[in-house]
C-alpha cells in the first residue's frame, strides 16, 4: 500500500464517500477471502496485485536429537519441489523409519545440526514421526491405553495386519508385479489398501505352521511385551505366531498407534567419594583443556577433529543407552562390553584423550555397580 500512494496516490486521490470506494472495496474483498479460503490474490490496478496468505499458527515441536528416528507420516514426494531446502533434499531420500539423525546426515553428507533443524521443521508441519531406534535388545510394555484401543478395535487389529504382514512388504509386492528391485520406502500407510487382489480375510498373517495369525492372536503378541523382557526374548518365545510378521514394523505400529512404549535405560556410575569426584572433575576438566589447545592449533586442516566425551561423563543417570550408542557410534552390546570392562575414561574414536583406564585401585574413582543396574532402568513413554 505504502508503493502504490508513492506511485499512484492511491490513497489520499481517493475522493468516495466513507463506507464505498476502491480502497473499501478491497477490504472487504480481502476479509471475505481470508475468512473463506485462508488466501486471497486481488487485482488493483493493471500493475498490481495483492497477495495475502494465512498460515496456522502451530505449536513448537519436541527438540530433535541426534538418536532419534524420523518416519513420514504423509507421501514427501507429493509436497517436495526444486525450491526446497539443499539440506532438505539431500536427507529426505534417507528418512525411512530406521535410520537416526545422525546416520541421515552421515548418509547425505549433511551437518548434523541442519539436518536437525530440517528434520524439526518438517515435524513442526506434521510430515514426520519421531521414533526410538529399534533393537532386538530393547523393552517394550503396553500403556493404560492398551485396553481402550487394539485389544477391542476390530478395524485396527485389521490395519496392524496389513501393515505388519511380510506378504505385502512394498518390496515384495513390486518385485511380484514389476519383477523389477526396489529398496522399498517405509510407508506408515497401510500396503494392503491399495492391492484390489487381496480380500477381507487374506491380509492376516500365516504363523509358522501355517495357521492364521488374526486379531486374537495379535493382541496376545502385543500383551507378551512386557518390562524386563528384551524384544530378542519376546520373539523366541512367540516366533511360530512371528513368521510371517516383519517385528520392526509390529513395533513401530504400537508406537505410532499410542498403546507401546519403550523402557530406556539409564547407566549409574556409583560409589563416587567427595574427594574422588572432584579429583576426576579437575583430572578430566585439564584433560580437555590441555586437549581443546592441541585442537585449536590445527583448525586450519581440512578434517578438524571433534572433541569426544569420555564414557564416564554419560554415567549420571539422563543419557540412556540410545543417546550413549548414537554419540560413541557403538552398537548396545559394544557399549555393554565398555562399561563390564570399567574402561570409562577412554574415547571411543581414533582422537583419544591421554588418560589413565580406570581399575579398582584407582583412588577416589567411581566403579559402575551392575547389581543396581536394573534399579536404573527408568520408563519413558515415547
Amino acid at each position: 500500500m505504502r508503493s502504490l500512494e508513492e506511485q499512484t496516490r492511491f490513497l489520499s486521490d481517493d475522493p468516495s464517500e466513507p463506507g464505498t470506494g476502491k480502497v473499501y472495496s478491497l477490504c472487504e474483498t480481502l476479509m471475505e477471502d481470508l475468512n473463506n479460503y485462508a488466501e486471497c490474490m486481488i487485482p488493483i490496478d493493471d500493475v498490481n496485485t495483492l497477495n495475502v496468505k494465512l498460515f496456522p499458527t502451530l505449536p513448537n515441536p519436541a527438540p530433535v536429537k541426534a538418536w532419534h528416528v524420523p518416519l513420514f507420516a504423509v507421501r514427501i514426494e507429493s509436497l517436495m519441489d526444486h525450491n526446497w531446502d539443499l539440506t532438505m533434499q539431500r536427507i529426505i531420500p534417507f528418512i525411512n523409519g530406521v535410520n537416526s539423525v545422525k546416520k541421515i546426515a552421515i548418509l547425505a553428507d549433511a551437518d548434523l545440526g541442519l539436518t536437525r533443524k530440517c528434520v524439526r521443521h518438517l515435524l513442526y508441519y506434521g510430515c514426520v514421526l519421531l521414533l526410538d531406534i529399534f533393537s532386538f535388545n530393547a523393552i517394550y510394555a503396553p500403556t493404560a491405553e492398551f485396553t481402550g484401543m487394539i485389544a477391542t478395535d476390530l478395524e485396527m487389529q485389521a490395519e496392524c495386519a496389513r501393515y505388519v504382514n511380510t506378504a505385502f512388504e512394498p518390496a515384495r509386492l513390486e518385485n511380484l508385479t514389476t519383477g523389477t528391485d526396489v529398496t522399498g520406502s517405509f510407508k506408515a500407510s497401510s500396503i494392503a489398501a491399495t492391492n484390489t487382489a487381496i480380500t477381507d480375510n487374506d491380509f492376516w498373517p500365516l504363523t509358522a505352521r501355517g495357521d492364521v495369525a488374526d486379531g486374537v492372536s495379535i493382541v496376545q503378541l502385543y500383551a507378551c511385551l512386557r518390562q524386563g523382557l528384551t524384544v530378542r526374548e519376546w520373539f523366541l518365545q512367540n516366533s511360530n505366531m512371528l513368521a510371517n510378521i516383519d517385528i520392526r514394523r509390529f513395533v513401530t505400529f504400537g508406537i505410532i498407534k499410542g498403546f507401546l512404549y519403550r523402557v530406556h535405560r539409564y547407566a549409574v556410575q556409583t560409589n563416587f567419594s567427595e574427594a574422588g569426584n572432584k579429583s576426576h572433575q579437575t583430572h578430566t576438566a585439564s584433560e580437555m583443556h590441555n586437549f581443546s589447545s592441541a585442537t585449536s592449533t590445527s583448525t586450519s586442516k581440512s578434517t578438524k577433529r571433534r572433541i569426544r566425551l569420555p564414557l564416564v561423563s554419560f554415567l549420571d543417570g539422563t543419557h540412556s543407552f540410545d543417546e550413549m550408542c548414537t554419540y560413541f557410534e557403538i552398537s548396545e552390546n559394544e557399549l555393554l562390553e565398555r562399561l563390564n570392562d570399567r574402561r570409562l575414561d577412554r574415547l571411543t574414536t581414533s582422537t583419544q584423550l591421554t588418560a589413565n583406564p580406570v581399575t579398582d585401585s584407582s583412588p577416589g574413582r567411581g566403579v559402575l555397580n551392575w547389581n543396581k543396574l536394573a534399579a536404573c532402568e527408568m520408563i519413558v513413554t515415547s
